[in-house]
């Protein structure tokens, strides 16, 4: 994903030192290059002044164009990622900041060509110095006044580089439910493989990755996410991040797997679950796939009272009996799954 490739931001100073050094470093080449300088004094000191400062303006514009390209244009991106900035990030200042790098890259190239002209110009040597002095000078002070942005751009790059790298050209089912429900167990059935760890942007959250493939399993056409900590407790008692990434999930999600423990050793009541179905249902409004599991620690009776209980408060859902643990019993739940577009 383009947004990960974000590379480190060095502050002004770092920055600064290093075209400084390296104009002074290549001068000095050029200076035992004996073939390439010109015999005049004068001329000599207007080869090495250029090549100072040539140096120093291109290695600064390099540095800055590689910042304002390397952030993607945000309107442009999948709307999940979009919705994660705008929860993660204050948009505004990342974009003046951009275009605080966009004018110092500008004002430097034009401070680079007065500069050439004067040293092309320049009569004696001293001037010559003089006039390279004050082009350091006037680049210093234009990367100073950015400092503070560029500051900035690393700590957005920081947090943009914990975003999960997501699918999102194929469905993706979110799986919702209290913990220790199975949830994990029911992904690794699904997908066959344990699933994949990835890091979320907020707080420690993490996202448990997995995907559904075709028949001859060369292709993923299907992502499920169990996200830990997100959908797993009611909304009430989340902090604002946590339902900012709430939010951003509601645009990744074609559906929602909502797991239910009945059995008694289940750590929630089944109307502390239920009520956390109804919480979730009022937050998504995508399709909502009931998964009754541990199907086979529970008596007949229970689980018809538990997929009457659903029905009155999902009618619209579809439902399933699963023993996660047991992969083969999954089968028409995945391909049911396969079906969601």
């Amino acid at each position: 994903m383009v947004l990960l490739s974000i590379g480190k931001i060095e502050q002004a100073k770092s920055m600064l030192d290093t075209a400084f050094h390296s104009a002074a470093a290549q001068a000095g080449q050029l200076k035992t290059t004996t073939k390439a300088m010109p015999r005049k004094p004068l001329d000599r000191a207007r080869a090495l002044e250029l090549k100072r400062c040539f140096v120093v303006q291109q290695f600064l514009t390099r540095e800055l164009t590689r910042i304002v390209k390397g952030f993607p244009s945000f309107d442009e991106l999948a709307p999940f990622y979009v919705a994660l900035c705008k929860a993660t990030l204050d948009l505004a200042d990342v974009k003046q900041s951009l275009g605080a790098v966009q004018w110092a890259r500008e004002q430097i190239a034009s401070r680079w060509r007065n500069t050439r002209f004067q040293i092309n110009s320049g009569m004696d040597t001293g001037a010559l110095r003089k006039t390279r002095t004050a082009f350091y000078g006037r680049v210093s002070s234009v990367m100073k006044q950015i400092n503070k942005n560029l500051k900035l751009l690393d700590q957005a790059r920081q947090t943009i580089r914990q975003f999960p790298s997501l699918k999102t050209g194929i469905p993706t089912i979110a799986i919702a439910g209290y913990p220790n429900v199975g949830k994990s167990t029911l992904l690794k059935a699904l997908t066959g493989s344990a699933p994949a760890i990835a890091s979320y942007p907020f707080t420690t959250q993490r996202l448990m990755l997995g995907y559904i493939k075709n028949k001859d399993k060369t292709q993923a056409q299907i992502q499920l996410i169990d996200t830990p900590g997100l959908l797993d407790r009611p909304l009430a008692k989340r902090n604002t991040i946590e339902v900012q990434a709430i939010l951003a999930l509601e645009h990744l999600t074609k559906a929602v797997l909502f797991v239910i423990d009945p059995s008694p050793s289940a750590g929630y009541s089944l109307e502390k679950q239920h009520n956390l179905l109804d919480d979730l249902r009022k937050r998504f409004h995508q399709e909502f796939i009931m998964v009754i599991n541990k199907a086979d620690l529970v008596p007949g009776s229970v689980l018809e009272e538990e997929q009457r209980v659903l029905k009155q408060l999902a009618p619209e859902s579809q439902q399933f009996l699963v023993s996660a643990e047991k992969s083969e019993e999954t089968d028409t739940l995945k391909e049911f799954l396969l079906k969601v577009r």
